[in-house]
């Protein structure tokens, strides 16, 4: 569904014109030492995964 992140299939929830998708850190984790990242956005979400006890990773996608 989005470049570079595992696949997600339940949102977190909606606003008018975005979809809201939360990551577990610890899946990140695991899905970046098989698939390492090569864009920017990429890797700025796996340095946001260093440490385990952080908040889940809020992605937020644009409704076209």
């Amino acid at each position: 569904m989005f470049d570079e992140l595992p696949n997600c299939f339940g949102k977190a929830g909606q606003n008018d014109n975005k979809l809201i998708y939360a990551y577990d850190v610890v899946w990140l984790q695991g899905y970046y030492h098989k698939h390492p990242p090569v864009s920017p956005i990429a890797k700025e979400i796996a340095r946001a995964c260093e440490n385990e006890e952080d908040n889940p990773i809020i992605v937020f996608a644009k409704i076209k």
